[in-house]
């Protein structure tokens, strides 16, 4: 655990757009890119998903920046604003502008390394209750930490734990467990299981860089287990498109599917899951829940194809507890 030291205050306010750029030349191999993580506290009126929005057709306009990568967030009244590129044009966009409107970020991390970003301007707000004040606890327990790489402090900051205070970073030593589905029912039961362990659900919404593009969302909860806490993931199909996405979950232990009675959406989420997991790796085991034995055995056949785990096909309802057994792969108490 890594505990807050006080340090020298955040400067507020920010475009959170500002010096995000657009489309990226691939780097040569054996070239890096340097990467900056940068954060400064939010003064958004309405809605932080239409700020960004609003941010993402800005630098998609003549203002664009070529060789720039980036990936803008909204939390707890700050922005956290993540990029990547060639060293000139990263230091071009880190020169404040001799009349801006608005303070200097404050920098948290700089690094040479390989690229993790690759669009021009990806988006995603956390949703939780926690204030201004106590998320730049959460600041400053990053800035004093030892070492870390740009995407640690990216889900450090966008992905708050639940079971630590803000001034401790969380312990990585806990169980993963990844709940999709093939419409928004993940995310219903994630709520139903926050509710029935009365725990905080925290929501994420996301977008990419195509303009005009729609937000999605997903959400997580933290449940304190004997041994190892437990992190349940909810997503939907839409999620396995998004590159902020697929930084945010983290190789789960166990997966459960939730498929309902038409193939084709079913089989979306099986193709972008197998995706996904032929990237970071397989699971232990998957579970297929299905609505309808038929679609169910088409998306279990298919992921067998595609995964190198062991999967099972479940064609009845499944409860509260024996959801959590299933993400945890323990037999559920009658």
């Amino acid at each position: 655990m890594i505990r807050f030291s006080a340090r020298r205050g955040v400067s507020p306010t920010i475009a959170p757009e500002e010096s995000i750029g657009s489309a990226t030349p691939p780097v040569p191999d054996g070239q890096g890119v340097l990467r900056v993580v940068r954060v400064s506290r939010a003064e958004v009126r309405g809605s932080a998903m239409d700020e960004l929005f609003a941010a993402r057709r800005r630098v998609q306009g003549p203002g664009r920046v070529p060789g720039l990568c980036g990936a803008v967030l909204h939390v707890a009244g700050w922005f956290v604003l993540w990029q990547e590129g060639p060293e000139a044009v990263i230091e071009a966009a880190l020169k404040p502008p001799a009349r801006g409107r608005h303070a200097v970020p404050r920098v948290l991390h700089r690094s040479f390394g390989p690229r993790t970003l690759q669009e021009p301007l990806v988006l995603s707000t956390t949703q939780w209750l926690e204030g201004p004040v106590p998320f730049e606890r959460r600041i400053e327990a990053v800035a004093t930490a030892p070492s870390m790489r740009p995407q640690d402090i990216w889900r450090v900051l966008s992905e708050p734990c639940t079971l630590t205070p803000s001034t401790v970073l969380p312990d990585l030593d806990r169980r993963f467990g990844l709940l999709a589905s093939d419409d928004q029912r993940a995310i219903e039961r994630a709520r139903q299981l926050a509710d029935h362990f009365n725990r905080p659900l925290v929501y994420r919404r996301f977008a990419d860089a195509t303009p005009g593009t729609s937000d999605f969302g997903a959400a997580y909860l933290d449940l304190p287990l004997s041994g190892r806490p437990l992190r349940v993931q909810a997503v939907s199909r839409r999620a396995f498109g998004n590159p902020l996405v697929h930084e945010a979950l983290r190789p789960a232990d166990r997966l459960v599917l939730l498929v309902g009675e038409q193939s084709r959406p079913a089989l979306e989420l099986a193709a972008g899951m197998a995706t996904f997991l032929q990237r970071v790796g397989p699971p232990a085991a998957i579970e297929v829940v299905a609505e309808d034995a038929a679609v169910g055995t088409a998306v279990a056949d298919f992921l067998r194809g595609q995964v190198n785990a062991g999967i099972t096909l479940r064609e009845t309802a499944i409860g509260e507890a024996q959801l959590v057994a299933s993400l945890i792969g323990v037999a559920a108490a009658p």
